[in-house]
C-alpha cells in the first residue's frame, strides 16, 4: 500500500525519503539507527497524537509524507470519493506537519483535513505494533471489518457507511432548521407582544412627538441646566461680581443715560422710553431663564 515514505526534521532525521517495494519490506539496525522514527512517521500519518519534541532540534516543523496505492482497498476508496478528497488514479498522498508550537496540519491530496479524519480513514488501514503495544484485533471495530472482509462485504460496508453518513447529516440539517423555526416562532411571539402594546398605548402623531421632546429634555438636562443659567447671568450680570454688569444693567444705563439727555432735546424722549422698555424685557428674560433652569434641573444635573 505504501510506495514511498518521507520523513523531514522528525526526532533525530534531517531528511530521509524511502522507496517500499511491493509486498514485504523489512528494516533492521542496532538500537538507535532509527527505526522507531519510521514507525513514528507512519503512526503520525495515521493520526496518532505526537508531542512538540518529537521535532528535530534546531528545526521549526516536523513533516511525514506518504504515496499509497488505495488498489485493493475497497472501503478506503468508498470513504474517500463519499468524502470528496480529489487524488489522481488510485494513488492518494498523505501528508501531516507538527511544529515546534505543537499545531499539527494534516492534508489527503490537495486537501487540509483535521488530524482526526486521517485517524477514521488511515488508522483503519493502518497498524503500527510495538512491544506491549495494544493490537488491533483486540477492536471491535477491526474485529467486524475483518469478518466483513473474509464474508467479500467490503464494498456493502462501504455503502452502508456512506448512507449512514449521509442519514447523519440529514438529521443534523433536520435539527438545523428545528431550531431555526422554533427562532421564528420566539421571534414572532416576541414582535406580536410588542405590536399588542402598541396597539393597547393607542399612542397618536403628537403624542409621539411629545415623548421624543421630553426625552431629548431628558437627555440633554445638564445642558440646558447650565446654558440657560449662563445666558441669565449674561443679562442679569453675576451678583458675585459686581463689575459684570449684564445686557439689562448696562441697557437700563443707556436709558438713563437717553432721559438726561431728553431734557436738553424733547426729541431724545421717546427713545429714553424704547430703551427702558427695553431693559424691562431683559430683565424679564433673565428671570424666566433662571427659573427655568433652577427648578426644573436637580442636585445631580437630573430634571425634576
Amino acid at each position: 500500500m505504501i510506495e514511498r515514505l518521507a520523513i523531514r526534521e522528525l526526532a533525530l532525521v534531517e531528511e530521509l525519503e524511502l522507496e517500499l517495494a511491493p509486498g514485504l519490506n523489512v528494516f533492521t539496525g542496532e538500537t538507535g539507527a532509527g527505526k522507531s522514527i519510521v514507525l513514528s512517521a507512519l503512526a503520525l500519518l495515521a493520526g496518532a497524537r505526537a508531542p512538540a519534541d518529537i521535532v528535530r532540534e534546531g528545526a521549526e516543523e516536523a513533516r511525514a509524507e506518504a504515496l499509497l496505492d488505495t488498489r485493493g482497498l475497497l472501503e478506503l476508496e468508498a470513504a474517500l470519493q463519499a468524502r470528496g478528497i480529489e487524488r489522481e488514479g488510485r494513488e492518494l498522498i498523505a501528508r501531516r506537519t507538527l511544529s515546534r508550537s505543537g499545531r499539527s496540519r494534516a492534508w489527503l491530496g490537495a486537501d487540509l483535513v483535521p488530524a482526526a479524519l486521517l485517524a477514521e480513514l488511515l488508522g483503519e488501514v493502518t497498524e503500527v505494533s510495538s512491544q506491549h503495544a495494544s493490537q488491533a484485533l483486540l477492536r471491535p471495530e477491526q474485529q467486524s471489518r475483518l469478518l466483513d472482509g473474509y464474508g467479500g462485504c467490503l464494498a456493502l460496508r462501504g455503502a452502508v457507511e456512506a448512507s449512514v453518513a449521509g442519514l447523519r447529516q440529514r438529521e443534523q440539517e433536520i435539527a438545523r432548521l428545528s431550531k431555526e423555526s422554533d427562532e421564528r416562532a420566539r421571534l414572532r411571539d416576541y414582535l406580536g407582544f410588542q405590536l399588542r402594546e402598541l396597539d393597547e398605548a393607542r399612542l397618536d402623531s403628537a403624542e409621539a412627538a411629545a415623548v421624543e421632546s421630553e426625552q431629548r429634555r431628558l437627555a440633554h438636562a445638564e445642558q440646558l441646566g447650565g446654558q440657560t443659567r449662563a445666558a441669565a447671568a449674561l443679562l442679569s450680570g453675576d451678583p458675585e461680581l459686581p463689575e459684570a454688569r449684564g445686557a439689562a444693567d448696562l441697557a437700563g444705563a443707556v436709558a438713563r443715560a437717553t432721559a438726561e439727555l431728553a431734557l436738553l432735546d424733547p426729541d431724545l424722549a421717546p427713545l429714553a422710553e424704547r430703551l427702558g422698555a427695553a431693559r424691562g424685557e431683559l430683565a424679564d428674560l433673565a428671570t424666566d431663564l433662571e427659573r427655568y433652569a433652577e427648578p426644573a434641573v436637580g442636585p445631580r444635573g437630573e430634571l425634576t
